[in-house]
């Protein structure tokens, strides 16, 4: 069952179960391409698209594992957009998924998912100056990480 705050993120990014359902499975090699693309450009279309196909994987695929709950991403909790925060969490799913795939484990990797989302935010920052998280400052920080996450 896909959780409510997935199905959140999956809908303000383009994507749904539907279409998860009606396309072939999604390979690895796109799915690493996908999340290239992601890291590159996340605030456009492209990086939106390839964010939907991200979910899509991480969802349908039985190689990967990723937990998300708002324990592990409390971000999800923090005021600021929808939309940022969808970005966020398709960024701590790419880096868990690029990380499981690249060691051939299938067991999220919070430590890749988190490092993700930092790169993620920091870029986000420099096209938006206005976009502060605390939880997330606090992480780049190093202060109180493993309370914070």
């Amino acid at each position: 069952m896909m959780r409510p705050s997935l199905l959140v993120a999956m809908f303000l990014l383009g994507s749904g179960i539907g279409a998860a359902l009606a396309r072939e499975p999604i390979s690895v090699d796109t799915v690493r391409q996908a999340i290239t693309i992601f890291r590159a450009e996340p605030h456009t279309e492209k990086g939106r698209a390839a964010a939907a196909l991200i979910f899509d994987f991480a969802e349908a695929s039985p190689n990967v594992e990723v937990v998300i709950s708002p324990e592990k991403l409390p971000w999800m909790k923090a005021d600021t957009s929808e939309e940022y925060r969808a970005k966020l969490i398709a960024a701590y799913i790419a880096g868990s998924i690029r990380s499981q795939l690249d060691r051939k484990i299938t067991k999220d990797d919070a430590i890749a998912g988190r490092a993700q989302v930092i790169e993620t935010y920091l870029f986000l920052q420099k096209k938006d100056p206005s976009l502060k998280i605390p939880v997330i400052e606090k992480m780049i920080e190093g202060k109180n990480a493993d309370e914070v996450i």
